[in-house]
């Protein structure tokens, strides 16, 4: 955390006491230095208000720091709902804003969604012209398989089996488990680019893509696809007969296997919020005078309807929550729809509103009357109000007239004529502009609340399988059920986590000058799994290369995270990597990305064992294996391999007598023995195990 000076560090006595010792200093003739002398009186005067100054100039307070951090362009994040992927079975039509719950936390589904009755079924995956079923080892207990592992040849697609053929367009949910160490990935972010295939009875026929949220199998997300034509029965070898989808990547650039736990139809997604008001917006057409609402229409929701009356953006309510005023509009709630009298239609173009209310809402959904002052504050009768707006308006002719009102989050952004309001979430009120930033609502207006939505925001972050409840009867053959936790939910972020979030900020790296500084950034690339990045000396990785030496280059060698034993930098990689550095690097520079060389260590020599040969030269080679694959590992580039070390770890083995003789080489032209044996690795070069030649005697026969 960052220290915070302390302003208010000397005491009103140490003040005075040290003007008092100045003054000798000044002058001769002030010699009088007791409490009765007039200018020891106004030096206390000027002591106190110093010293008052510095109480003031310490006592900074939380709003006085929400200023100071918003000079440092820090701003509170605000509260977000958390978010859930939620799979529903059966076949229903899921309107927009359709409530599953999860014990009291309601969810509710962000748009329109139908559900199909299909399945899946069985998942396989052909690997060197062999099928073999992977259905088992998915979703089971949380488990997971490994899929287009590139450290396989010809594992060349996944087949999905479903209940059911698949029909246009469809959303596909893929579960991949997060690997350690990747982060959040951008969205355009690929390694290996996905096409899926469905069989028309004769072959095969690539599906239209329309979105691939997983990243080509990088993360969980869904897969929209479409398919144009019929999806007929497949049986191929391995496979019982069926409708199947193949998933196949163009080419296999993975670092590491994907691991998939499940694939599921039917995804809707839902945010975890409770709508008490809402409203709808509608534009009125050309001799219409049935308009579907297109939303849910829950049982216990009460429903108005307003129409625009002039240019000055004024509305009018039609249809109060209590009854038709004028016998014109009629709601259907079967059939979702609003239906105007043919002779009562309105004009073409003209913006109609339709504000659906819970029966509970009712008392409460006036909440004042304004008195035409600057920043008037309102209570709210709820806590953790999302979605907000507000109607201000009077009644004429017992007809009442509004405008709209929007809530936003800062008062100083807005504009003098702009009908806005704010919510402090500290006072638990709602409050109006000055005049200046944001209008002041007309005396004597009646507000009334038109959309108002609660969550439990950083609370709403369930757990796999909570999301199943749904209480509407007409949808007792659904069922709904969440796989992965709801994530994104969060409260308004506090002080001190402002404060931590500008220590990173501060301390963050945004210039590439130093080696340390390009290795750190290169190993946090988003997307990439990167064990290390090192900065070679330009001139001498030019001169073992064979290369010409630039002066404005940067040579950085970089060594991926995969499952091969000798990792090289792919042509991803690479180009994520320049792609992620460029902005950072200085202007009379240019970066090189490469990969790693390796190296062979041979070791041979004579060592006297006790016990038996086949044991004695296990534990020899497994030794050496460890020491030359750990270097390897930890990326040691331009390691010495130390003669001396490796001859003392072999004679502390129990099965050796002593080493007689030792002898270390390094394959190709990576390094160099010196004089005492060791092996000087270059500095871009990392080393494996290579031959290992021991003669082993036994002491009875030296």
């Amino acid at each position: 955390m960052l220290q915070i000076p302390d302003l208010d560090d000397i005491t009103y006595e140490q003040l005075l006491e040290n003007a008092i010792h100045k003054i000798p200093q000044l002058t001769k003739e002030w010699t009088d230095f007791n409490v009765h002398d007039p200018g020891i009186t106004t030096l206390e005067i000027y002591t106190w208000l110093i010293d008052m100054l510095n109480y003031y100039i310490n006592a900074t307070g939380d709003v006085h720091t929400y200023k100071y951090m918003k000079l440092l362009g820090i701003t509170p994040q605000e509260c977000c709902p958390a978010a859930a992927w939620v799979f529903m079975k059966g076949e229903a039509f899921i309107p927009k804003n359709f409530p599953v719950y999860a014990g009291d936390k309601c969810f509710t589904a962000a748009k329109d969604t139908q559900i199909v009755n299909n399945s899946f079924l069985r998942l396989y995956v052909r690997r060197k012209e062999k099928m073999a079923e992977l259905t088992d080892f998915i979703g089971k207990g949380g488990s997971f398989t490994a899929v287009f592992d590139p450290a396989l040849e010809n594992e060349e697609a996944l087949y999905l089996e479903f209940a059911a053929p698949l029909l246009g367009k469809t959303d596909l949910f893929v579960t991949v488990q997060k690997q350690p160490g990747r982060s959040e990935l951008p969205r355009d972010f690929l390694l290996s680019e996905t096409e899926i295939f469905w069989y028309d009875g004769e072959s095969w026929q690539k599906a239209n893509m329309l979105q691939d949220q997983t990243n080509g199998l990088l993360k969980s997300g869904i897969m929209t696809f479409e398919i144009q034509g019929e999806m007929k029965a497949c049986q191929e070898d391995g496979l019982s007969e069926g409708f199947y989808l193949k998933i196949a990547p163009k080419e296999n650039h993975y670092d590491i296997a994907p691991r998939i736990g499940g694939i599921s139809l039917n995804p809707v997604f839902m945010e975890q919020k409770e709508n008490l008001c809402r409203r709808l917006r509608l534009t009125a057409a050309e001799g219409v005078d049935t308009y579907p609402i297109g939303e849910y229409l829950a049982a216990d929701e009460k429903i108005a309807v307003g129409i625009r009356k002039d240019s000055a953006d004024q509305y009018e309510i039609l249809c109060d929550f209590n009854g038709d005023r004028d016998g014109c509009i009629r709601i259907d709630r079967t059939e979702g729809t609003l239906c105007f009298d043919r002779e009562k239609l309105p004009k073409a173009g003209t913006r109609i509103d339709v504000f659906l209310m819970k029966e509970q809402m009712e008392k409460d959904m006036e909440i004042g009357i304004t008195d035409g002052c600057v920043g008037q504050e309102f209570p709210l009768f709820v806590k953790n109000p999302w979605d907000t707006e507000l109607l201000i308006g009077k009644f004429e002719e017992g007809v009442f007239v509004y405008q709209h009102w929007k809530r936003i989050e800062q008062l100083e952004k807005a504009g003098r004529r702009d009908r806005v309001f704010v919510w402090d979430e500290k006072e638990g009120v709602i409050r109006f502009g000055d005049g200046l930033h944001g209008m002041v609502p007309r005396e004597g207006s009646l507000i009334r609340v038109s959309c108002l939505s609660i969550s439990q925001f950083g609370e709403g972050n369930v757990r796999p399988g909570e999301i199943r409840r749904i209480y509407d009867e007409k949808y007792a053959d659904i069922t709904a059920s969440n796989e992965e936790a709801a994530f994104g939910g969060r409260f308004t972020e506090t002080l001190e986590e402002m404060q931590k979030r500008l220590e990173e900020s501060i301390r963050a790296q945004k210039r590439l000058v130093a080696p340390c500084d390009y290795e750190q950034m290169a190993a946090k690339i988003p997307g990439l799994l990167i064990r290390k990045a090192k900065v070679m000396d330009a001139q001498e990785y030019c001169k073992n290369h064979g290369l010409t030496w630039q002066p404005y280059d940067v040579w950085l060698v970089v060594c991926p995270q995969n499952q091969n034993r000798q990792t090289v930098l792919s042509k991803e990689y690479e180009e994520a990597i320049l792609k992620w550095l460029e902005p950072y690097r200085m202007l009379n520079t240019r970066i090189r990305a490469v990969g790693p060389s390796y190296t062979a260590v041979s070791v041979s020599g004579r060592i006297v064992i006790r016990g038996r040969k086949e044991e004695a030269k296990q534990q020899v080679e497994a030794l050496l294996y460890e020491m030359l694959e750990s270097l390897e590992k930890e990326c040691c580039f331009g390691a010495v391999i130390s003669h001396g070390d490796i001859f003392m770890r072999l004679e502390s083995l129990p099965c050796v007598e002593r080493v007689e003789e030792l002898h270390l080489a390094p394959g190709g032209s990576m390094g160099h023995r010196n004089d005492r044996g060791d092996i000087l690795l270059n500095s871009d070069c990392l080393p494996y195990a290579g031959e290992m030649n021991f003669e082993f005697v036994n002491p009875s026969i030296v």
